[in-house]
């Protein structure tokens, strides 16, 4: 696809990305510019599950079939994954990152906290990332936590390419969780974000 030209539309992203007021976050003016989101496409392949079609169209083109093939081996496994979500807005990590944390963002309670990066900052909000449950395939209901079983998921996704939430990160244990930085950090990403390199689907040209 040829390039087109995001920079204005990411010069006012960082803009109020720095906005001083943490309240400014729950503003929806302030919400639907964050950041430029991408038009989500069909797949060339897809799952058991039409929800989590949609919300693979939503990642990077670079690893959507990758995620399509895990999914596809779990579930040959006998394992049926769903898609909770991939593309995450910043205005949306920013409001999980303060779960669990008071307005200054300090943490009061350990047991909400589900992110510890603030937008900007997550491969969800580059479209490299995506969030699974271990579902009932008839009920689509999340299974119970099973460690053995998300062990050998994690290890699958991994086969694939992907990180792990359940053994990559350290001490945050972040199951669900499965990404694919393609050799870019976070902050090399937004810096592309910021620099607008973006293709006409709003996906960053990597």
């Amino acid at each position: 696809n040829r390039p087109v030209d995001l920079k204005p539309w990411a010069d006012l992203n960082v803009l109020l990305m720095n906005f001083p007021d943490q309240g400014c976050l729950e503003s929806p003016i302030l919400n639907f510019w964050r950041v430029i989101q991408p038009i989500s496409q069909p797949l060339t392949k897809s799952t058991w599950d039409e929800q989590s079609n949609i919300k693979l169209g939503r990642l990077h083109p670079l690893i959507r079939d990758k995620a399509v093939d895990f999914i596809n081996a779990a579930a040959a496994y006998g394992c049926y994954l769903r898609v909770n979500e991939t593309f995450r807005t910043f205005a949306t990590q920013n409001q999980y990152y303060m779960r669990g944390r008071d307005a200054n963002g300090i943490v009061v309670d350990k047991n909400k906290i589900i992110t510890t990066v603030k937008g900007g900052h997550s491969y969800h909000n580059y479209g490299l990332a995506m969030d699974l449950n271990d579902v009932n395939k008839d009920t689509k209901k999340t299974l119970p936590y099973n460690e053995d079983r998300w062990k050998k998921i994690g290890a699958l996704g991994k086969s694939y390419g992907f990180r792990w939430g359940g053994s990559d990160f350290g001490s945050f244990i972040d199951t669900p969780h499965f990404d694919m930085p393609l050799g870019y950090s976070t902050s090399q990403l937004l810096t592309k974000h910021n620099n607008g390199e973006y293709d006409s689907n709003g996906f960053l040209i990597l």
